[in-house]
């Protein structure tokens, strides 16, 4: 057995856990970049795990050259890949490690884009619960897309349903499953994990970036931890 392995078993040992328990966060963090601890009883879980690993996982993450960023206020983790960073910017190694982002359409970045712009008129007009979190409707939030960004979602349902599903996915708004995404009266909740994602001045960076009507793929490409930086990351 190497030095390095040995060291990673001393790791463990002092953590008071097992290999299985550091692989499950581990690959929790890689495939979906995020763990909320307020999410579900499972992420509860892995985030106590988390907790508990971080010195490790800190180390880990390091030597792939990804930051693993905590926020204690709203209780998640968020993992950041290589080569993410201020807007326009990307690491010397950032291609080597795109299996690690996101791969969004204009659209799905042009309505992560917007809820941010909700959220933070939000936090400015003090309308956030304990939880960090704002109801808004679906109309408030067309409209914010609109003013903000002069775009609009595809018409199609199945195209907007995707799109909503994968902020959904991303934890940066939740609705009820049996929501009619196309009734503008439906509301949805824009969550604090938004604000590791996209932030206010990127609105005039994506603004000039979108094309009118493109749904190609882009890669995500840069991310924030204290809030100074830009753009959507995952």
């Amino acid at each position: 057995m190497s030095e390095f392995i040995d060291a990673y078993q001393r790791a463990l040992k002092e953590s008071l856990a097992d290999e299985e328990r550091f692989r499950a966060v581990a690959l929790r963090l890689l495939r979906h970049g995020v763990i909320a601890a307020k999410d579900s009883q499972h992420e509860l879980a892995l985030y106590s795990d988390c907790l508990r690993l971080k010195p490790l996982l800190d180390d880990y993450f390091h030597i792939l050259g990804c930051r693993l960023h905590h926020d204690v206020d709203y209780q998640y983790f968020r993992l950041y890949p290589p080569g993410a960073g201020a807007p326009g910017q990307v690491g010397a190694d950032a291609e080597e490690v795109t299996g690690l982002r996101l791969k969004l359409t204009y659209a799905e970045i042009a309505a992560a884009i917007a809820v941010c712009f909700l959220y933070d008129k939000a936090r400015q007009d003090g309308r956030l619960d304990d939880e960090g979190e704002v109801v808004e409707s679906l109309e408030t939030f067309h409209t914010a897309m609109q003013t903000t960004l002069k775009r609009s979602l595809p018409d199609g349902a199945v195209e907007r349903k995707s799109i909503f599903h994968r902020l959904k996915q991303m934890k940066i708004i939740g609705y009820d499953h049996e929501a009619d995404l196309n009734d503008p009266e439906t509301v949805i909740v824009l969550r604090p994990f938004v604000t590791s994602l996209v932030y206010p001045d990127a609105v005039n960076i994506i603004e000039a970036a979108l094309p009118p009507d493109n749904d190609d793929e882009v890669n995500s490409a840069a991310s924030n931890e204290n809030g100074d930086e830009t753009d959507v990351h995952g």
